[in-house]
C-alpha cells in the first residue's frame, strides 16, 4: 500500500471512531473503501436502454443478413465460423469479456479501436456453426447478453465468403 493510500485509510477509521462506530466495522469499512478506490472501473459503457435497442436491432437483423448469405448460396445447412465485433472503454472490461468468448472456444483479440477514441476493440471467430436463423439468433441474443454482461457493446457480426 502507497503511504497516500496508508494515509486515507487511517483517517476514514479515525472518522469512524469519532462517529461512535465499532471497532471491527471500522476495520471492515475501512478496508472496503480500499478496494473501491484501487479496484475503480471507467464509467459505465452500455447503458440499459442502448442495449435493449442493440438486442433489438442485433436479432432483428438477423434474417436480413441471412437472406443476403442466401443469395451467396450459403443455405441453413451450411456450416461457416462467424466474425464478431464488440466495444467498450476499457481493457479490463476487455479482457473479462475475452475470457467468457474464450472459455466458448473462439479466438479473440481485443485493441485499442482504429476510430481515435478511448475505445477498445474486441474482435474474434467463433468455430463452424450452421446459418439456420434459429442457430444464429440465439447466438446474436447470447452475444448482446454477454457483451452487456462485461459492459461492452456487441457491434454485429459477419462471414467471409472466400
Amino acid at each position: 500500500m502507497g503511504s497516500g493510500l496508508a494515509n486515507r485509510v487511517y483517517e476514514k477509521a479515525r472518522l469512524l471512531r469519532l462517529a461512535g462506530g465499532h471497532r471491527g466495522t471500522i476495520y471492515l469499512v475501512a478496508l472496503i473503501g480500499i478496494f473501491s478506490l484501487s479496484q475503480r472501473v471507467p464509467d459505465k459503457f452500455v447503458s440499459q436502454i442502448s442495449y435493449e435497442t442493440n438486442f433489438n436491432r442485433q436479432v432483428n437483423g438477423v434474417d436480413d443478413i441471412l437472406r443476403q448469405l442466401r443469395k451467396q448460396k450459403i443455405t441453413s445447412q451450411s456450416e461457416m465460423k462467424v466474425e464478431f465485433f464488440f466495444y467498450t472503454n476499457a481493457m479490463q472490461k476487455a479482457g473479462l469479456l475475452s475470457k467468457k468468448l474464450m472459455a466458448l472456444g473462439y479466438q479473440v483479440k481485443s485493441r485499442p479501436a482504429a476510430s481515435g477514441k478511448d475505445e477498445i476493440v474486441v474482435t474474434g471467430l467463433t468455430p463452424k456453426m450452421k446459418m439456420s436463423p434459429d442457430v444464429v439468433r440465439k447466438w446474436a441474443k447470447q452475444m448482446c447478453t454477454t457483451g452487456y454482461e462485461c459492459d461492452c457493446d456487441f457491434d454485429g457480426w459477419g462471414v467471409s465468403l472466400k
